[in-house]
């Protein structure tokens, strides 16, 4: 019942999202005796189920990925930090995750009020925009060059610029080239 009145309560670009979303849930309630576990168990069935309708490999991986995560934040615990990382890193299906997570919510209390889940993440991710935090690594103030200049070899470029990348999504103040050269310079004399 949760399950159909999560479809009910969803944006029409989240359906078969919604309906799979509790998918993990029986199978872990056999295995296990409980729910924990289960959106990881269900991204699983999810997948095998979405593969057997012939889903295409773009839809299989954004549903799957719904389903994966949509309990991250449930109990409003989760660091902003982590919040952003997902964001910057799922930026192309955050506002589905946020249809879903409404959807669960209002159908779990019959309440179409705002998910307090989906409430905090709008307020990190308007402070994202505020603090022109980077979405991606093609916003960095420095790139492989700048860290090639510096003493940086091979493979060491591309986790360090990840590195940056983080550092600059949690502290988005960091984002100039200088500050960045000097992180990264701290980072080889670490090496």
């Amino acid at each position: 019942e949760h399950s159909l009145k999560c479809v009910y309560y969803s944006h029409s670009s989240i359906r078969l999202a919604a309906l799979l979303h509790d998918v993990g849930k029986p199978y872990c309630m056999i295995n296990f005796n409980e729910y924990h576990g289960h959106a990881e168990e269900g991204e699983k069935i999810a997948k095998n189920i979405l593969e057997r309708l012939k889903a295409s490999k773009k839809e299989i991986e954004e549903i799957c990925s719904l389903v994966k995560y949509h309990m991250l934040d449930i109990k409003l615990d989760t660091r902003a930090n982590k919040i952003k990382k997902y964001i910057v890193y799922n930026k192309n299906t955050f506002q589905k995750m946020l249809y879903l997570k409404q959807a669960d919510y209002s159908a779990s209390k019959d309440d179409i009020s705002v998910a307090p889940t989906v409430d905090k993440w709008k307020k990190i991710y308007s402070e994202m925009i505020k603090t022109h935090t980077p979405f991606t690594k093609k916003e960095l103030q420095i790139d492989g060059t700048d860290l090639l200049a510096i003493g940086f070899k091979g493979k060491q470029v591309g986790s360090v610029l990840e590195a940056l990348f983080l550092e600059a999504v949690y502290h988005p103040h960091i984002n100039k080239k200088e500050s960045l050269i000097n992180l990264a310079l701290k980072m080889l004399k670490a090496k």
